[in-house]
């Protein structure tokens, strides 16, 4: 059974992304190909980590009120908060595309 991560990636998004850079499949074959299974599944526990870590920071600085809404706080946590979900999503494509063995 596969694991559960914290962020599931959005299933529109791999269209989304080849609609704007036309070469996305290969670069994400290619990707695939240069890491193992493994490599990609530990890259993506780490990364859904530091999202789930980001966002709890987020959440508690808003309820202490020590963060403001629009402040440039905010907006860097909310361009790394993406960022993250971006870098899953690309690390789930390359493992939906990996034709490496699991070693």
């Amino acid at each position: 059974m596969p694991p559960t991560y914290w962020h599931q990636p959005a299933s529109s998004s791999h269209a989304l992304i080849e609609q704007f850079c036309p070469g996305f499949s290969y670069t994400v074959r290619a990707v695939a190909a240069r890491y193992s299974k493994v490599e990609l599944d530990e890259a993506l526990r780490a990364v859904d980590s530091l999202l789930y870590k980001l966002v709890t920071s987020k959440q508690t600085m808003e309820a202490k009120g020590s963060i403001r809404p629009g402040s440039s706080q905010q907006t860097l946590i909310d361009r790394r908060i993406a960022a993250l979900r971006l870098s899953i999503d690309l690390i789930q494509e390359a493992l939906d595309n990996s034709d490496t063995p699991e070693n």
